[in-house]
This record gives structure tokens, sequence and C-alpha cells, in this order.
């Protein structure tokens, strides 16, 4: 039991093989009957679900286990529900609603690193960064402390946030000790913020480079919602979808994923498209909500653009 814990803990390379093996130990926790661990791992099951952007499963996983480690006073499954919860609201790109998470959820004594991390960006992404002076601190402790050089490479992207216009060198440093520590998530968040960074610059021929790199690692991980992210930069940049949404993206799609996106460029809404397939409207938009990041567009309107 402690080792299929230990292995959802791990920074997964793709996130269906970390619910993998949650969803193992889950199974072997309500088989055996540990009620607290069951909790535990529901919470670790939404925080994967909140990476994908998946909503539902993130909050119908983390609410009820929440609910009920309050109930028994588990501390230790409501504060890994609430970082779940707010990890959603960053994927989603709602900094307000995740800020007020991490904040209320640093109020109840330890504060896990992955919470300041989060704080820092969503602070600094709604404008108030004098919210993360603490966290920032604590960022800087546990470098101190750790010594691992995934754990610095954060640290300095913190740093690169509250930097405002000196922060390119906590960037490159930050993305140099990225290249000896396999944290591939990680990575791409810091290469998706130095891209926005190089891009406000106006140095956009930096910037896509990194943005592209960030985009293709969350692809690789299932984090659909933060690749989105890391291409709308790009395209700000001035870099069309077209290159990433050829034949190699449609190549990604599955074979109802490529049924539903040809009629949709025919301009046909979700419920038409779901009585030709025999599907749901609202599976027709999850398909949709998929297969946009897989062909580098944002919208309905991109599609009639592409070779379908």
């Amino acid at each position: 039991m402690q080792t299929l814990e230990a292995r959802c803990r791990r920074k997964p390379r793709r996130s269906d093989d970390s619910t993998h093996s949650s969803d193992q130990a889950l199974e072997l926790a309500t088989r055996y009957g540990h009620t607290q661990r069951i909790g535990y791992l529901r919470c670790l099951l939404a925080g994967i679900a909140a990476v994908s952007g998946d909503e539902d499963r993130c909050r119908a996983l983390a609410e009820p286990a929440i609910a009920e480690a309050q109930r028994l006073q588990v501390k230790r499954t409501v504060l890994c529900g609430r970082l779940a919860l707010a990890r959603l609201e960053m994927s989603l790109g709602r900094y307000e609603a995740a800020l007020d998470l991490l904040e209320s959820a640093a109020q109840g004594g330890f504060v896990p690193m992955q919470a300041d991390l989060d704080l820092v960006e969503a602070a600094v992404r709604i404008g108030q960064p004098e919210r993360a002076v603490a966290s920032l601190a604590r960022m800087r402790r546990w470098n101190e402390a750790s010594g691992r050089p995934w754990v610095r490479a954060v640290a300095l992207r913190c740093e690169a946030l509250m930097a405002g216009d000196e922060a390119e060198p906590y960037f490159r440093e930050a993305l140099c000790l990225h290249g000896v520590a396999e944290r591939p998530f990680d990575r791409a968040r810091t290469d998706l913020l130095y891209g926005r960074w190089l891009r406000r610059a106006q140095r956009k021929a930096e910037a896509r480079p990194r943005l592209r790199a960030a985009a293709q690692a969350f692809d690789q991980l299932g984090a659909a919602p933060w690749a989105e992210r890391a291409r709308a930069e790009l395209r700000a940049t001035g870099e069309t979808a077209g290159s990433a949404a050829g034949g190699a993206g449609l190549k990604r799609l599955t074979a109802q994923e490529l049924q539903v996106v040809r009629l949709a460029a025919t301009g046909l809404s979700n419920r038409e498209i779901g009585a030709q397939l025999y599907l749901s409207p609202r599976t027709v938009g999850y398909h949709l909500y998929k297969i946009f990041p897989k062909l580098g567009i944002a919208s309905r309107g991109e599609l009639t653009k592409l070779e379908l």
C-alpha cells in the first residue's frame, strides 16, 4: 500500500499513468477499509483531474472527500482536497478563485511547497504580488533546506515572477536547473511563464521556442488547458496555428474525434453533431475540448482553416 501511494506522489510522465497508480491504491484502500486513506487518495486523483482540466471529475472526487475529512477531523485530507480544487482553478485560469483557496489552505499551519508555487503565480497574474510575499519567503527557505535542483528551479521561477522587469536571470537559471531534474510539468510551467514574459517584452522570436516547448510538454502530460494556454501565448507572438494543426495534429485524433471535428468544421452545433453520431451534446463538447489543444486552435472558427 505504501509503495502504491508513493508512486502516486511521483510526477508522472502522463496524467493517465498517475491516475492508474492512484486508482490501484484507492481500490486497495477500499478493499481493506482504510477509511482515512480513501479520502486522501480521492483527493490525489482530484489533483490529477485538475491538471487535465476535468472540472466535473475533480469536484466529484474532492468535495465529498473534504466534507468527510472535516467530519473526521483529518486535516491532511482536507488540505490535499483544497489544493486539488485550487489547482483546478489554476488550470482553468481562474486565478482569483485559486488565490482565495490557497490563502485559506495556508492558514491551517503547514503549507506544502506546491501551494506556495501556485500562490505566487496566482497573485502575480491578478496584479497583487503583495499577497505572495509570505509564500516567496517560504520558497526561499525550501530552497535553502533542500539543495535539490528542481526545488531551486521552482524557487527561482517564483523569484522571476516577483521580479518584474528584472526577471530574466532567474528564468534562465531556473531552466538550466530544470535540465537536470525529471519534473516535466514544472519545466513546462517555467517555459510558459518565461515565454509569456519574453512576449510581453516584445521579444517574440525568443518567446516562440519556449512556448512551443511548453505546449508540447503539456500535451505529453495530458494537461490540455495548460497546453492551450501555451498555444494562446504562441498565437499572440504572431505564429499561426497552421504549423501545429496540420497532418500531425490530425493523426493524434481518435476515430470518433475526427468525426466530431469534421462535422464541427461544417458549422453544425453540438446537438446536431450528437444527433448524427448518437452522442449527447455534452459529450460532443467534451470531445471538442480535447480536440482543440491537439490541433493547436482555440475556437470552432479556426476549424475552417484546417485541411480536414
